[in-house]
């Protein structure tokens, strides 16, 4: 996995947006392995208690204009991103 800092940074607040993307990443790997790296596939976590905040919704709709077909990826990783024991538990059981 990598990582623009750059890009990231120039958003203001860079440590809070680092972890943020450094724990939304972290889902999609564990996602990754749930597959054996043949693609990637959702935990399965029921949609109604993926609530996200307003903020995330809107940043979720636009990836929903890119990558259509991965929207229970994306809602998953947005949900999890500031949930560190929640992103260490996927990693744990899908990766080790």
């Amino acid at each position: 996995m990598s990582i623009c800092t750059a890009r990231i940074i120039a958003f203001g607040d860079a440590e809070r947006h680092i972890n943020e993307t450094l724990l939304h990443e972290s889902v999609h790997v564990a996602q990754a392995c749930k597959t054996g790296f043949r693609g990637m596939r959702a935990f399965g976590i029921n949609s109604s208690a993926l609530v996200l905040t307003v903020s995330r919704e809107q940043d979720l709709k636009m990836f929903d204009r890119v990558y259509r077909n991965n929207k229970a990826l994306e809602r998953e990783a947005f949900w999890m991103e500031d949930k560190p024991n929640e992103v260490l538990y996927v990693l744990n059981k899908y990766c080790f």
